[in-house]
C-alpha cells in the first residue's frame, strides 16, 4: 500500500509505504514512464511495483527529478530516504522482460 503527496508549494514530492523488510541500498531509484504504474528499486532483493497512481500526481512524477520515501508503520517512520526518479518508456517491462 502507498500514498503520494505534493508539496502544497508544488516543491517536492513524498511516497509514503508500509515498511519493507530490508533496508534501501545506498542509491534507490524510481522508475517511472508516464503512466500510471512505477517501479520503486530499493536494492536487488527488495522491488516495488506501485499500480493506480492517481492521475493528479502524474504530470507532478513526469517534472521531478526526485521523490522522498517514507516508510510508515504504527504512527511511526521506520525508514526515510531520497529515490532519484528515471524517467523511462516502460517502467515495469525493465523488470518482467528478458
Amino acid at each position: 500500500m502507498f500514498c503520494i503527496l505534493k508539496d502544497p508549494k508544488g516543491e517536492g514530492l513524498l511516497l509514503v509505504l508500509t515498511p519493507l523488510e530490508d533496508d534501501p541500498c545506498g542509491n534507490p531509484l524510481f522508475f517511472f514512464d508516464g503512466s500510471d504504474q512505477a517501479v520503486l528499486f530499493r536494492s536487488f532483493t527488495s522491488i516495488q511495483h506501485l499500480q493506480d497512481i492517481p492521475p493528479v500526481y502524474l504530470e507532478a512524477l513526469a517534472e521531478a527529478d526526485n521523490i522522498r520515501v517514507i516508510e510508515f508503520s504504527d504512527e511511526q517512520i521506520e525508514r526515510a530516504y531520497d529515490a532519484f526518479i528515471e524517467h523511462v518508456p516502460d517502467a515495469v517491462g525493465i523488470f518482467t522482460k528478458r
